[in-house]
């Protein structure tokens, strides 16, 4: 139960404009093809095994 109200915390201040800004900065700096959609599940395909943000 507490895990599911921590996830509707997260939702709730979760900001697809940052979240592509923020994939859009890690593209322009790793020169790597990164999808800049901001939406919660691509940014989190996109960082979740940590090897991008290592680049």
């Amino acid at each position: 139960m507490a895990s599911g109200l921590m996830s509707k915390k997260v939702e709730a201040k979760y900001s697809e404009q940052l979240a592509a800004e923020c994939l859009e900065w890690i593209a322009a700096i790793t020169g790597k093809d990164v999808d800049p959609n901001g939406a919660m599940d691509n940014f989190y395909e996109q960082l979740k095994n940590g090897v991008l943000l290592c680049e």
